[in-house]
């Protein structure tokens, strides 16, 4: 039937979730299994301009949306650092990206546009009420990307459902 599936590229999306870090566990392993690249990708929602408090006398003038938006961006590429680069020690082929806008579409974007073989993700999301927008995340991204996807649930996820409706 054939071979090895050849994965050159694979996708970690993360929101910094349990989920998220056990599937970073995953794509880590598939990714010596494999000699693949490693994209680590987190996506942030837009900020609204309609939600945005009117500015004061407070705000600098030359504090815009923009500015804001690459503030949070090099927050949560921080971030990432910290969370991943320790455990990445053996990999010098990787890349880690923050992206504004909407998660399912932006990674899709991200998949079509660097080749990516698999992409692997956090099946529910942080916060309970978080939870049904990375789920609809997960689903969107497992209906419309170009390649396999993985949704990763973790096991301390799973047993705190359990408990909770007991």
């Amino acid at each position: 039937m054939g071979g090895s599936p050849g994965y050159k590229n694979i996708l970690f999306c993360t929101d910094f979730s349990d989920d998220a870090h056990m599937a970073f566990e995953h794509a880590l392993d598939l990714t010596r299994k494999y000699k693949a690249k490693l994209y680590l990708l987190h996506v942030m929602a837009p900020r609204n301009p309609c939600a945005t408090p009117l500015e004061t006398s407070h705000t600098p003038k030359n504090d815009t949306t923009d500015e804001r938006d690459r503030r949070n961006q090099q927050r949560a590429l921080k971030a990432m650092i910290q969370q991943y680069v320790h455990e990445l020690d053996e990999e010098d082929d990787y890349d880690m990206q923050v992206l504004i806008g909407s998660p399912d579409i932006e990674i899709i974007r991200f998949a079509r546009q660097n080749a990516i073989n698999m992409i692997i993700l956090g099946a529910q999301g942080r916060p309970e009420k978080d939870r049904m927008i990375f789920i609809r995340t997960a689903a969107n991204v497992s209906k419309f990307a170009p390649c396999q996807v993985i949704a990763i649930r973790s096991p301390r996820v799973v047993g705190n459902d359990a408990e909770s409706t007991a």
